[in-house]
């Protein structure tokens, strides 16, 4: 059984209606640059945050970025410091 089996879209659903505040989000380059640090970008296949997406995330095949902040409302669900 691999990694993604594990997160079902369950878990992804539960996830995100905790941590997810709006669609927007960035992913973790795959190769470190030159000064080996790994940079964050926003997708262009993609714009908006899917299910699927978390359960890469979740099941640690991707690294998202999640913006805390909704525009619309200027509401967080969570902070990080």
């Amino acid at each position: 059984m691999n990694s993604m089996d594990q997160v079902t879209a369950q878990v992804a659903a539960r996830y995100s209606s905790l941590f997810v505040n709006r669609l927007a989000y960035t992913v973790q380059s795959s190769r470190p640059a030159e000064n080996g640090k790994h940079y964050y970008y926003r997708p262009k296949d993609s714009r908006r945050l899917s299910l699927a997406t978390l359960r890469q995330h979740l099941s640690g095949r991707l690294t998202v970025g999640l913006y805390a902040l909704n525009p619309t409302t200027q509401s967080s669900k969570w902070v990080c410091n």
